[in-house]
């Protein structure tokens, strides 16, 4: 039986020994994580091999991710970690191990992962060698991946079959020496270019609602509505629209399937 959390180190361990040590305990080895149809089962599987070490996994709801990734409560004889159930599931993977860390080293924190003090760069190093173990890594690596200097399509190959994100492998390639920080910071440049081009564009009042209410729900208000079943005010106040976007909307619903 499980009487609570045996794997805090001393403070001074470095980073990789520690995830070393944590793999081993997690007991999850190398060949059953390539073989995982996808994250969410990555992160089923971390999520239930973090609770046998003595450590209660939650997931957050209802938070904003510019408010927090993940967070720590490093009690006795149960830590706490809560991910944000909103991030994407690779991301949360990498999360509930950042939050290991914090409970090896028995300091928890409410983490955003951008900090850069140097207790979150040791939980980032332990998450990272915890799940791209470097052995493992070298070993994964074909050799004209690295004479390409990295493209994104290498950098994929490996992130999915560490079921980890593409990030999370480039900064492991600058810990193994076989690729450098400035190609590192430049790769991250043109990505986070990429996305706030992707965010700059203008967002409809129509492809807001349509894209946070359940479609099967906006089809029944309108339903009600053209059948005076509701009253105007009210298909404005269900939507949080005005009547002039309602055109927009129904313009902008995809057909119905024929089942």
């Amino acid at each position: 039986a499980i009487v609570g959390f045996h794997l805090a180190g001393a403070a001074p361990e470095k980073a990789e020994s520690a995830a070393a040590r944590a793999r081993e305990a997690l007991g999850v080895p190398l060949e059953q994580q390539f073989s995982w149809r996808d994250e969410y089962v990555a992160f089923r599987v971390w999520r239930r091999a973090v609770e046998s070490l003595g450590v209660m996994v939650f997931q957050l709801a209802a938070i904003d991710l510019r408010e927090a990734r993940a967070l720590s409560v490093p009690g006795e004889p149960w830590p706490l970690i809560a991910v944000n159930g909103a991030d994407a599931p690779n991301a949360r993977v990498f999360s509930l191990m950042h939050e290991l860390g914090h409970a090896v080293r028995r300091c928890g924190g409410v983490c955003d992962l951008a900090d850069e003090s140097r207790i979150e760069q040791w939980c980032n190093a332990f998450a990272g060698a915890l799940l791209v173990p470097d052995d493992a890594l070298r070993a994964a690596i074909d050799d004209h991946e690295e004479t390409d200097r990295w493209t994104d399509a290498a950098l994929q190959r490996l992130a999915r079959r560490f079921h980890v994100s593409r990030e999370v492998i480039y900064r492991r390639l600058v810990a193994v020496r076989v690729a450098t920080r400035d190609e590192y910071s430049a790769w991250r440049n043109r990505l986070e270019d990429r996305q706030a081009r992707a965010r700059s564009g203008p967002v409809s009042v129509a492809q807001r609602v349509l894209g946070q209410t359940s479609e099967r729900f906006v089809r029944l208000v309108l339903a009600a509505w053209h059948a005076e079943k509701i009253a105007t005010n009210t298909l404005s106040h269900y939507l949080g629209v005005k009547l002039r976007h309602v055109a927009e909307i129904e313009a902008r619903l995809p057909a119905e399937s024929v089942s």
